[in-house]
């Protein structure tokens, strides 16, 4: 199961969202295993029936509000009962008003961290959901480039020397922009989609045989790199076999599977005279066409078909 330790999320969140540690700042090594938020308001109403506990709790001006009716001792009752235990990750105060006394002092006392925002909680809830839908959606790393050519997603893989940085240096100068290069993680996110981006100790450079490490950035411009793609096709290069026959129509459809969803899939034979870079470019918008129902392969074939029934 992925997780991420609370102190992250406030480290990377902190300044985007102002938050601020008001209580249980002991308890920052909590983990968050979900990406749903929940709010406090039927919690403290006193149900219980289903009170997703393992989720980050919401408090918002009007569970305030209600809480300022109750007196002191059934305040303090609900809010321990509702606060309880070490499942709850966090709690986040969304609003320009000061918590209940209650509330930081149960805090305090359950480890349980606690923090303040003048933020509103739709923009709360927005933010923290697709931050924790980026850290803790399956994961995994293939060797390749990937590369966003005329806006589509291409991984480029195959074995080591083949050409795979050369090819995408090659999109870079004709426009196109790095993703990754050597080692791309893939994220599944919650829409059923392959999301790739660089590793951060590599992202934004390049490894070319003869060159070295390139700097993308400073030679070809930040305009030259983008963070991270959809994988809408993936394109292996192999050393060309003359005894192997290759795809030459288009009407066999291939596709390989990235964590369980299925992508389009070409296979591309290398050898020396063969503008990679172009060939790349022409597989991205034919995949397009594809996309949109347009398959050039089998309205040909249909022509044919059409133009021998009729002799």
């Amino acid at each position: 199961m992925n997780e991420i330790e609370v102190l992250s999320f406030y480290n990377d969140k902190r300044d985007a969202l102002k938050l601020e540690v008001i209580a249980g700042e002991t308890g920052l090594g909590r983990k968050i295993r979900t990406s749903e938020i929940n709010r406090l308001s039927l919690a403290i109403c006193g149900f219980f029936e289903y009170y997703p506990r393992e989720r980050i709790q919401i408090l918002g001006l009007g569970d305030h509000l209600y809480l300022s009716k109750l007196d002191r001792t059934r305040r303090r009752e609900v809010l321990e009962k509702a606060l309880e235990g070490d499942v709850i990750p966090a709690v986040i105060i969304s609003g320009n008003f000061s918590p209940h006394i209650e509330v930081v002092e149960i805090c305090n006392k359950n480890r349980l961290p606690l923090f303040a925002t003048t933020a509103e909680p739709s923009r709360i809830i927005g933010e923290v959901v697709f931050y924790l839908e980026e850290f803790l959606s399956p994961k995994i790393a293939r060797h390749g480039s990937l590369v966003s050519v005329y806006g589509y997603g291409v991984l480029i893989e195959g074995d080591s020397g083949v050409g795979k940085s050369e090819c995408a240096m090659g999109l870079i100068r004709r426009g196109h922009r790095l993703v990754a290069d050597d080692i791309v993680e893939i994220r599944r996110h919650s829409e059923g989609v392959p999301v790739g981006r660089s590793a951060k100790f590599i992202q934004n450079y390049m490894e070319v045989r003869g060159l070295g490490i390139i700097d993308v950035i400073n030679v070809f411009g930040i305009s030259a790199v983008l963070e991270k793609a959809d994988i809408d096709l993936v394109i292996r290069f192999e050393e060309w076999d003359p005894a192997k026959t290759y795809e030459r129509l288009g009407l066999d459809e291939q596709t390989t599977e990235i964590l369980n969803i299925a992508i389009p899939y070409l296979v591309l034979p290398v050898k020396p005279g063969r503008d990679l870079p172009i060939l790349v470019e022409v597989a991205a918008l034919n995949q397009h066409l594809k996309n949109r129902g347009i398959n050039s392969a089998t309205i040909l074939q249909e022509r044919l078909i059409k133009t021998l029934s009729s002799k």
